[in-house]
């Protein structure tokens, strides 16, 4: 028995707002719809092609036995080194959204940086890790990971991520913590946990730390030691 034919996809084309909806085919497809903008659509030839998406949402194509990715092509990425990152994040269905105005060519490092948590993170948030009853926080910089502090509870190095993390990218997903979660003395620890790791780390990147939850209140400029 063949291998059953994809369905074509439909376009529908909004002339207001300049965008395209792609209605996508195959398994994981059905019932999915991709976005990209006019000007990419009309540059790529999209409408050429049959697209379909992964398990992840995804959006792909096949060409001469090759899956090529819209954000890749959207993007005009071909150096296979660097990546192509969804600027709104890539949890649930949020990779469907291929606008050129949404994607950003990145490092691996920037890339992850705008990640969701893992799967296999048994605590619910980005870069932190539990080991012998304490939660540290790890951002890797420069291909190295660095360590920015140990605390009692998880929500504390999720905090410490939230501080750090704004300093080091431009495009960024932060730790939902839940506000209550942290006391104001438990804020100022990491905070000043923070600012002493910083103290030890070779770096001209620029640290503004916070005592409440998005509220920038102090900066400090660190120059290379």
């Amino acid at each position: 028995m063949g291998r059953k034919r994809l369905q074509p996809n439909v376009f529908v084309i909004d002339t207001t707002n300049h965008l395209v909806y792609i209605h996508l085919s195959g398994r994981h497809g059905m019932g999915k719809i991709a976005l990209t903008d006019m000007r990419s659509f009309r540059k790529h030839n999209i409408s050429a092609h049959t697209w379909r998406c992964t398990k992840d949402f995804y959006v792909y194509t096949v060409i001469e036995g090759k899956m090529e990715f819209l954000h890749r092509v959207v993007s005009g990425n071909k150096d296979p080194e660097m990546h192509t990152d969804h600027i709104n994040g890539s949890e649930g269905e949020k990779t469907l959204d291929n606008r050129f105005s949404n994607l950003r060519i990145c490092t691996n490092q920037e890339n992850q940086m705008n990640s969701k948590v893992r799967a296999d993170n048994k605590t619910g948030y980005k870069n932190v890790n539990e080991l012998n009853g304490k939660y540290r926080c790890m951002i890797r910089i420069d291909k190295k990971k660095q360590y920015f502090g140990s605390f009692n509870s998880p929500e504390e190095a999720a905090y410490c991520y939230n501080i750090v993390i704004p300093r080091l990218s431009d495009v960024y997903q932060l730790n939902d913590i839940p506000e209550d979660s942290l006391t104001e003395e438990q804020m100022e620890l990491v905070h000043n946990t923070v600012v002493q790791r910083f103290n030890k780390i070779n770096s001209k990147y620029q640290l503004i730390v916070h005592n409440k939850f998005n509220k920038w209140t102090e900066k400090v400029k660190r120059e290379s030691i």
